[in-house]
């Protein structure tokens, strides 16, 4: 049995040495209940897809977080993840009248950590898509505003 070691990378290796700078950035968005039944031009309801944070190919979403700034008025809830992959995949059934104030760390299938902003796990994305927020209560927020965090890599970069 031979044994290999590829470090320390030679000068002309396409195979650099583990230590790169990675830079973790943040993607946020306050959603305003309000403002988004105008731009449907109707009521929210249950089931309605509102796309809050754009992510681009090769991006990884290796956390996420929510901020109740103005609690909503009735007893809505709401799911975060991804539709058409899991739509609940951060957050399952947050409750949009919250004490203004209350932060939310995500503890969905996408994240394994469980108890709080450690950042193990996340959503990798191939193609672009968004991070969406899906009405998930019979009874739709109305005048609440939450805002959404999202903390990214790039693995292409």
């Amino acid at each position: 049995m031979a044994t290999v070691k590829p470090f320390p990378a030679a000068a002309n290796s396409s195979y650099k040495d583990y230590e790169r700078p990675v830079a973790i950035y943040q993607k946020s968005k306050v959603v305003d209940f309000a403002e988004c039944a105008a731009l449907k031009g109707s009521a929210l309801a249950q089931n309605d897809v509102i796309e809050v944070i754009p992510a681009k190919a090769g991006e990884v979403c290796v956390g996420l977080y929510s901020k109740i700034l103005v609690a909503d008025a009735g007893a809505s809830t709401c799911d975060i993840g991804v539709t058409g992959d899991d739509a609940d995949g951060f957050t399952n059934a947050l409750a949009l009248n919250g004490t203004a104030g209350t932060v939310t760390y995500s503890t969905g299938a996408y994240m394994l950590n469980t108890t709080g902003p450690v950042l193990i796990g996340g959503k990798s994305f191939a193609t672009a898509d968004t991070i969406d927020l899906v009405i998930d209560s019979a009874t739709a927020p109305t005048t609440g505003r939450i805002e959404i965090v999202a903390l990214f890599i790039n693995y292409n970069e």
